[in-house]
Parts: structure tokens; sequence; C-alpha cells
């Protein structure tokens, strides 16, 4: 969307002699003219961004001091504004009255030297109606670096007065359309619907300017049968270069929703001029409250910090993640992300998820294991999928990475699930295992932990053959037995209490290695007799059979 500018231009003035405008004398009169950053058409509640550009002789007057008003006597986000090195001052207007058609903006600039100057501009502001929309934006990070994720989020609605008061808010319309444009080459979502309450959110990537700049945010909102609403709001953007820290918080997995009890995986990559900056300090946090197991970190040597949260409680609803970063020599920076948490329910399933290890070697296997069931609202804290399991529901487990194949499995008569990936010996680092259930009559959930991959340990040992064994089997049929956490587990990804069938662990960690290793304990006998046997003839030929040394 095309952002449209309403420019008053200057007069052009001849300069009073020869004198540099910084000590030009008091009979050289300043220019002020105002442009807008959308049409010269808003609606109240609405938010406007201008700016006053004062010249005087045609060049620019920096350090100008400019006062704004207007006849509606709105508000000011910044009444008065100085003027940068190119003359430019800038402020947003928000339309707080509900007064209709024209409305006149003033901008006067004083500055010593120089005589005062002003410049108008007439704004149409649309009459209330519950045919009006109006939109409103809350931009989170004021200040992002260049090329940073960022979330945006407002109301869609309608303004509606009646001939003696007016209600002052905006009552929400679903389904309405949102558009987002801006002046630094943003990358916005191609649309944006509203809730059942008018509300909307976005996640974006800013622009890459080389040097700081104000960045000019239009929403854009339209609904059926009614009269559409554009506002505009101001960004500070720092420069994206070497010297500047960028944060993107892109990496959520899952990436669309969760539910409570279920566990999130975030990653924050952090770089400077497109190289990844390793040793950084990022610190997580949240809106809804989560639990997070690595809430301060540092970056590695990709610029990755990993970080995961536990819902908990009555947490449902959009989180909004925060990070912050910061290194020794570069600007800090900050980035956001959304992510919707469903509310418990006994139609909406829950997952739990745990690794055998988080930290296989390269060409190695590893095993994720787990529950599926379903929670009430009514329940606490200590829930497990165990106590209202749902059987034969799909299981979908997949990494970030793409190093292993998804593979699908199905719980067993108690919710249970497990499967085991082949890790490739070429990667090495973080990557994110996540588990996503379905089922008829249920709606879907999704739950992630990570495993740090580390360096191969050369040719396939005899344990990762017998992995490999398991792998296949699991990968490809319904798993029948609940698969329990065993003694070389190392982290659980949920901090809801996991019943596990006892049994079937004894039976896995003590029967595993001879049913996959026919005959291993006869032969573990046979090097052990052959052992014994050497160190015999050894004492008898060197030290004797009365235990004396034989010279």
């Amino acid at each position: 969307m095309a952002i449209a500018l309403l420019v008053i231009s200057p007069v052009v003035y001849p300069l009073a002699g020869n004198a540099p405008l910084d000590r030009a004398s008091g009979s050289v009169p300043m220019k002020v003219s105002i442009s807008l950053a959308q049409p010269p058409l808003s609606t109240v509640l609405d938010t406007l961004v201008l700016w006053a550009t004062v010249t005087a002789g045609g060049q620019p007057v920096p350090n100008a001091l400019v006062t704004f008003n207007d006849t509606f006597v709105s508000a000011f986000y910044g009444n008065t504004a100085m003027t940068n090195s190119s003359g430019v001052a800038l402020t947003e207007l928000y339309f707080i009255n509900p007064n209709r058609f024209n409305d006149t903006i003033t901008a006067v600039a004083t500055a010593s030297g120089y005589s005062p100057g002003n410049g108008s501009v007439v704004v149409y502001v649309f009459q209330l109606s519950n045919q009006q929309l109006a939109v409103t934006a809350t931009i989170v990070n004021d200040g992002a670096s260049g090329g940073s994720s960022e979330v945006i989020q407002g109301y869609v609605g309608t303004v509606y007065s009646s001939s003696t008061k007016w209600s002052g808010f905006i009552t929400g319309l679903q389904d309405a359309t949102v558009v987002l444009s801006d002046s630094i080459g943003s990358t916005f979502p191609k649309t944006v619907t509203t809730n059942s309450a008018g509300f909307y959110s976005a996640n974006f990537t800013l622009g890459k300017p080389t040097t700081s700049v104000a960045d000019i945010i239009a929403v854009n909102c339209s609904g059926l049968d009614y009269n559409g609403s554009e506002s505009t709001f101001e960004l500070a953007v720092g420069p994206y270069g070497a010297k500047s820290l960028t944060v993107n918080l892109d990496s959520i997995y899952p990436s669309t929703y969760s539910t409570l009890m279920n566990s999130v995986t975030i990653q924050a990559h952090v770089s400077a001029g497109g190289t990844p900056v390793p040793g950084a300090t990022v610190t997580f946090s949240d809106t809804l409250g989560a639990i997070f197991t690595d809430e301060i970190g540092t970056t590695d040597a990709s610029g990755t910090a990993t970080a995961t949260v536990q819902y908990v409680l009555q947490s449902a609803g959009l989180d909004l993640f925060t990070v912050q970063a910061s290194v020794s020599g570069l600007s800090p920076d900050a980035a956001s992300n959304t992510l919707s948490v469903r509310p418990l329910g006994n139609k909406q399933l829950s997952v739990t998820e745990s690794v055998r290890s988080a930290t296989p070697a390269a060409g190695t296997t590893d095993m994720v294991f787990g529950e599926v069931g379903w929670v009430g609202s009514s329940v606490g804290y200590a829930w497990s999928p165990m106590q209202n399991g749902v059987s034969g529901t799909t299981v979908v487990i997949s990494d970030s990475r793409g190093l292993f194949a998804p593979v699908t499995v199905a719980t067993n008569a108690a919710g249970g699930f497990s499967g085991t990936f082949m890790l490739p010996n070429t990667f090495e680092g973080v990557d994110v295992i996540e588990a996503s259930a379905s089922d008829a009559g249920y709606r879907g959930s999704a739950t992630s932990t990570y495993i740090v991959v580390g360096p191969s340990q050369g040719p396939t040992t005899s344990n990762t053959t017998a992995s490999a064994s398991t792998s296949a089997t699991s990968s490809q049929s319904t798993t029948n037995e609940a698969a329990g956490p065993g003694p070389t587990q190392v982290r659980n990804a949920t901090l809801a209490s996991s019943t596990v069938d006892n049994e079937t662990t004894e039976s896995t960690s003590k029967g595993g290695m001879s049913a996959l290793w026919p005959g291993s304990a006869i032969v573990l006998l046979a090097v052990a007799a052959v052992a014994i046997g050497t160190l015999l003839v050894y004492r008898v030929t060197k030290i004797g059979p009365e235990g004396r040394r034989v010279p």
C-alpha cells in the first residue's frame, strides 16, 4: 500500500547577504511546510503522523523549535519538536475529540537569528457513525535495529456518537481486513484479520536502513459495508550494520499455537550486518507468565540462543515474547514475536514430550516419547495426560533442521507414544524436536524441546546399530507400549507430572540388548573365559605356583 503525502511546498526567499544560515540576521524569514504520512482524511481515534520542514532561503534550518496545534484541540505525541539537520520536525496527532469535517493543523517555527515562520494543512475528519471504522496500533519495541523481528497489535471497530455524547472507544469489528506497509521496506503479512473482539496482531521484519531513521508504518482497515480507515505511526529504527546488533525471534516451535501444560522452544538469532554474533547475552520474557528453563542465555557460534517455556495454570491467550540482546562494543537490540496458547478443555489435546538424550552425537539415533490426552479447565498444575489419555491419536515427530524425515506414530490405549530418529554424521549444533498431535473430534496441539548434537564418535558403534534397529519399527507402526524415561534421559520437556508404566520401562532397559543382539550373553561369557585363562597362564609362567617370581 503506497503512503500518500500531502505537501505544501515552501516559497523560496533569497538569503540576506552572504551570511551563513546559523548566523543569519533577524530579517531572514523562515518558511514552514507541513506534510502528512497519509491522505488528508481521518477518523476519531485514528493516529496521524505529520512533519514540518523548516527552511530559509531554500536551505534547511536545523535546531528550530516547532510548536504544533490544531483547531479540534487534539492530542499530540510531542506538541513541540526540534528540527534535525535536514530541517524536519516530526510528531503524531491523535484525534480524541468527536469533531468532524475540516481540522486545520498549524506548525509555528522559531529559531535564534530568524524571523518566525508558520505553515498549515487541512485534514477532513469523517463524521462519527457505527458504519465508520477506526484503527489503533501499538508497536512493541520502539527503537529496534533494522532487520529485527517486530510485532504490531491493535483494534479495528466502529466509533459511534449520539447527538449528545460520544462513546470514546472502539466497538470491535470481527473479520475486518488489515493491510500494513511502511516507509523502509519492511516485510509484513499480506493481510491480517481481526478476531471476534476486533483485535489484530502481526509479526513482521523491519527493513535494513544504513542509518537511524523514523519509519512511518501505515495501517489500513476495511470491512464489508463499512467505511474504511487508515492510521499512521512513527517508529524509530536503528541502523542495520556491523556496529549494531540485529535480533530475530523468528523460531518458535510450535510456530502457530500451543496448549496449556505444553512446552515451547524459542530461538533468538543475533547478528551484526548479517554476520552471526557469538557470546552475546540474551534475556527472554513473555506476557503470559510462562516458566522459562533458560531465561538468560548466551549465543553460540551461530549467533543462536535457545530457551524453553512451560505453560501452566490459566495462562491462555496470545503470548508476546520479547528478547533483549547485548554484547560489548555493539549497540544493543530487542525483538518480539507472538504465539497463540489455547485454553484447556475436554476437546483440547495436550502433549508431553521427552527425549532419551538431550546431547546425542552426530551419526547416532535418539528417541522421543510422551503422552497425549485432554484436561479440563478445573484440573490443577500436576496434571498428566495419562489421566485422560486419548488412544489412536496421530503424532507427527519432526525437527527444525530437517535432519530426518517426519516420523508418524499413533498413541496406545493409555495415550503413550514413542519414536526414534537417526541423526546424520554431518550435523553439529542445536536441533528442535516437535511432537504434533491430531485426532478427529479434538483441537490439535503441539509441543517441542531441543537437543544439542555433538561431534560424531567415528564409525557406527554397536549401540548405534541397536538404536537404528528400533527406529525402523517405531517410525512405521503404531506404538504398542508407552515408552518411559530410561536411565540416560537428560531433559524432560514438560513440568506436568507424567505417569509411566514401570514394567514397560524395566523391560525396555533390561531386555532391549538381548533382543537386539541375539547370543550376546554367550559371546560375553566366552570373552570373559579367554581373559581369565590368559591371566592364569601368565601367573604360572612368570610368578610361579607358590607366588614367587621365577628368575
